[in-house]
């Protein structure tokens, strides 16, 4: 083979290739337009902001993370659980008494509340990590927004047979809602995250 035939053979298979890449990707054109204006605010915010995602589960838990990030790097985390529906969290936080009580109109029976009790849960159900002790509670929540872009990208936004993607841009056109769900998936399919503010610092 000569040179030409193998440069227009290798510039075959690069085409091929992208154009694969391309048609992987679900949403393309809506998330490349997000990336730019991300590319943006993190220009204009000298990659500095904080970020709150939530989570719910049809078991009436949710649950809220803000992230501030600073150059970059995230220097703290906070976490809360707003609501055991039908309750609302208490303004001055859960203890043990409102925690109990709301266990219990969940249908909790008086043996299954013992064990929390004595499992202590209502203190897990707030907390704090700052640089020093980040990742305590455990590393999968760690991720900065370019994280959450790049997840969007190799994984959430991946088409595949019996997958459903999501992409939601609301904040201006910065990610509000990235994720997929899998066909058959009983409950809390959604795999992903969904981000209810974005703040500069």
């Amino acid at each position: 083979m000569n040179e030409l035939a193998k440069f227009n053979f290798l510039l075959f298979i690069f085409f091929l290739m992208a154009s694969c890449s391309k048609s992987d990707l679900e949403f393309r054109d809506k998330y490349e337009k997000s990336v730019r204006r991300w590319e943006d605010f993190k220009r204009e915010s000298n990659n500095s902001y904080s970020y709150t995602t939530y989570s719910g589960s049809w078991t009436g838990w949710s649950a809220e993370m803000t992230f501030t990030i600073e150059n970059g790097k995230i220097k703290r985390v906070s976490y809360i659980v707003p609501s055991i529906a039908p309750t609302k969290r208490p303004e001055n936080g859960w203890a043990k008494e409102s925690f109990i009580e709301a266990m219990r109109k969940k249908g909790y029976s008086e043996e299954e509340l013992k064990k929390v009790e004595e499992q202590r849960v209502w203190e897990k159900m707030e907390w704090t990590e700052d640089e020093s002790t980040l990742g305590s509670h455990g590393d999968y929540y760690l991720l900065t927004l370019d994280d959450v872009y790049r997840l969007a990208k190799e994984n959430w936004l991946v088409k595949g047979k019996g997958v459903t993607n999501c992409l939601e841009t609301e904040h201006n056109g910065l990610i509000s809602k990235v994720g997929k769900i899998e066909e058959n998936c009983a409950d809390d399919c959604f795999e992903g995250v969904q981000i209810t503010a974005i703040e500069k610092k």
